[in-house]
């Protein structure tokens, strides 16, 4: 068979034209060949090969077995695809991947745009985007000044099957684990932390002497008044009045003298030896008491410290018993 040869050095004319006027799709120009090229083109240039269509493909490749069409540059870009208004590559498959990118060392799949996504990825019926990977990060996602990975969706912006590790703060106004606000919990941490706090005070305070120093219980009665209301001989006569004590109970009041210890004599024929001078009621229906005209031994300018008791037990202190709050008296 003899060889075909066309040359031309003119822009607008061809060196070799095929031409099918016929009806339907016929070929303009063929290339066979068993073991090599069927076509081949070349160019110092410009384009090897160039192919142009109206309404069609500009050029189509089909591999029964193989590639349909590929690209190989050793410098440049294998396969380029562009378009002004429509997809630049256009790649289709029925039962494969539409479009595949394989690289040794660097991205398999590169996109980049100037004011649109970079990568898009959409299913109307399954995953938009997947990433894979047997020993690194499946998706990572990573920017400048915005935000790395954003996820938004109508039932979650993000599912997380498995543990999750974040190695900085969580921002959220609203954080639910299993139904429960985080937030409300940890306020109810915090609170319980506050009551634990105030019960180790109350504690590690240890024991009382008659109830100074004293560590208050919040069942401590209390003691609302004490009057100064005159004077018999050199002492002074108070009036004290207590609320808080047990209902009808046995009520005995405490002064201690600060100031003047000489007057803190023990009482014999009681059975606590170490209290000073104190003078008994009861209390009424209400756990309130009033004793008037107490006769105290003291000197003007003394500080009395004045307590009470129904004699409930305390074991922190030292006398065992329940005592009041104290009431500090200076002597007019």
């Amino acid at each position: 068979m003899a060889n075909l040869f066309g040359d031309s050095d003119q822009v607008a004319l061809a060196g070799v034209k095929g031409e099918f006027k016929g009806e339907g799709g016929g070929t303009g120009v063929e290339g066979v060949s068993v073991n090599g090229n069927g076509v081949r083109g070349t160019s110092t240039a410009n384009h090897g090969v160039h192919g142009e269509s109206t309404t069609g493909r500009g050029v189509h490749g089909i591999g029964h077995k193989f590639i349909g069409v590929s690209g190989v540059s050793t410098d440049g870009v294998g396969v380029s695809g562009e378009s002004t208004s429509e997809v630049g590559v256009l790649g289709k498959s029925t039962s494969s991947f539409g479009v595949r990118g394989i690289s040794e060392t660097n991205h398999g799949v590169h996109g980049e745009s100037a004011q649109g996504r970079g990568v898009l990825g959409t299913s109307p019926k399954f995953v938009g985007v997947t990433g894979e990977s047997n020993s690194h990060d499946g998706v990572f996602g990573t920017s400048v000044s915005g935000i790395g990975v954003h996820g938004k969706g109508g039932r979650l912006a993000g599912l997380f099957e498995g543990d999750m590790e974040v190695t900085g703060s969580i921002a959220a106004g609203n954080l639910n684990v299993h139904g429960r606000d985080i937030f409300q919990a940890l306020q109810k941490i915090d609170s319980l932390e506050k009551q634990v706090q105030q019960l180790r005070q109350q504690v590690d305070a240890g024991p009382t002497s008659f109830g100074e120093p004293v560590n208050i219980p919040r069942t401590r009665p209390n003691i609302s008044s004490v009057r100064d209301i005159g004077s018999v001989g050199g002492d002074r006569i108070f009036e004290v009045e207590g609320n808080g004590f047990a209902l009808k109970a046995p009520i005995v009041v405490r002064f201690f003298n600060r100031t003047s210890t000489e007057f803190n004599s023990h009482d014999p024929g009681l059975d606590n030896p170490g209290f000073p001078p104190r003078h008994s009621t009861f209390s009424d229906g209400n756990g309130a008491f009033i004793i008037p005209n107490t006769v105290v031994p003291c000197r003007r300018g003394d500080t009395l410290h004045v307590a009470a008791s129904d004699r409930s037990v305390d074991r922190n202190d030292q006398s065992g018993i329940l005592w009041s709050t104290v009431e500090k008296v200076v002597v007019k």
